[in-house]
């Protein structure tokens, strides 16, 4: 956080995040933004693919546990140690966007992205906080679902999957969800599957096919439809408008 605060939620928990607060997360979380004053902030999405392309995949599980919903996702930073993410930060960005104009810029932005990781995992290390706070029957349920749909949600978008693995009825895992989170158990299906392939889209190197396949969709034209029901663009609208935006 750059500047400002919010009010944002995490897995069902509440936080508010001022001036040198770091935020983690894995994509999939549960994340609301409840509110915010003149807030400047810089973010970071990154999909499991790139973590293999990066070559960082065989640390990936030690670094990015620091991230799982065990420990506070927001954590205070002091100015020694926001500079240094900070900074890592913004030489990743410069990087991402002038790879092309590097005989090796995907290997420095692959090189940056690890230098990035390995930073944040120290902070996290050192300020991290255990989360002691119960929760429901309910919201074990969810934050079960959600991890779930994490680990299977590009092979099964079937909500009568996800309920059986939790050995409920699907009425009773959509009525679970809507009352703990607001919303019904497939609209957060269909929520980390769009999530999922935003971030997909954001890679130029990738076709639409290959996303909709990557994403076990039947053809591109069921993938499109399903993705504008839930964006309100098309994924060639969608992958256009980032195109104009980073130009």
């Amino acid at each position: 956080m750059k500047k400002g605060s919010t009010e944002h939620s995490v897995n069902l928990r509440n936080y508010r995040a001022k001036y040198r607060d770091l935020i983690t997360g894995t994509p999939y979380d549960i994340k609301k933004l409840n509110g915010s004053e003149n807030c400047i902030h810089s973010i970071l999405l990154f999909t499991s693919d790139f973590i293999k392309e990066s070559g960082t995949g065989k640390y990936a599980s030690e670094l990015l546990h620091t991230l799982t919903s065990g420990h506070s996702p927001q954590s205070s930073l002091d100015n020694r140690d926001f500079k240094a993410v900070n900074a890592k930060m913004n030489e990743l960005q410069k990087l991402y966007q002038e790879q092309s104009q590097h005989r090796y810029g995907k290997e420095l932005l692959y090189l940056a992205f690890a230098s990035l990781l390995y930073e944040v995992a120290a902070v996290r290390q050192k300020y991290s906080t255990n989360i002691n706070a119960p929760l429901s029957r309910k919201e074990h349920i969810v934050l079960n679902f959600i991890h779930l749909v994490k680990e299977h949600f590009r092979q099964q978008r079937n909500l009568a999957f996800y309920a059986s693995k939790l050995n409920i009825t699907p009425k009773y895992l959509t009525e679970t969800t809507k009352a703990i989170s607001g919303k019904s158990a497939s609209t957060i299906i269909e929520g980390i599957v769009n999530e999922e392939a935003m971030m997909l889209l954001d890679n130029p190197a990738l076709s639409i096919n290959e996303i909709a396949t990557m994403l076990n969709f039947s053809d591109q034209s069921f993938f499109g439809k399903f993705f504008k029901r839930g964006i309100g663009i098309s994924p060639k609208n969608y992958r256009n408008t980032l195109k104009r935006n980073q130009d």
